[in-house]
């Protein structure tokens, strides 16, 4: 299913904008796919804005044996130029006795 949430909050010094966007996608009952989109607006010192997106591939190869395997990045926006703030790749593998 798609789920979206936007929170908008204000107060005496502060007014900013937030937005998660999710979209899960299950393949079968052993596999999914998790995408999101993450923005906000909330200045803290020199960072001006935040979007940051991410994907997940999930495996279940068995119980309590999981596989992930995901990617993420993210912009900001600091002294009203636009930069990227991190991208990885990264595998995880999950037991569980």
């Amino acid at each position: 299913g798609i789920s979206r949430k936007i929170v908008i909050n204000s107060s005496v010094d502060d007014d900013y904008w937030l937005l998660n966007f999710i979209l899960n996608a299950n393949l079968s009952n052993k596999i999914a796919i998790r995408n999101g989109v993450r923005y906000n607006n909330y200045e803290d010192e020199s960072i001006q804005e935040h979007l940051g997106f991410y994907s997940n591939f999930h495996w279940e190869i068995e119980d309590n044996r999981n596989l992930y395997l995901g990617f993420k990045t993210s912009i900001d926006k600091i002294d009203n130029s636009r930069e990227v703030d991190n991208r990885s790749i990264y595998l995880k593998l999950s037991l569980t006795f």
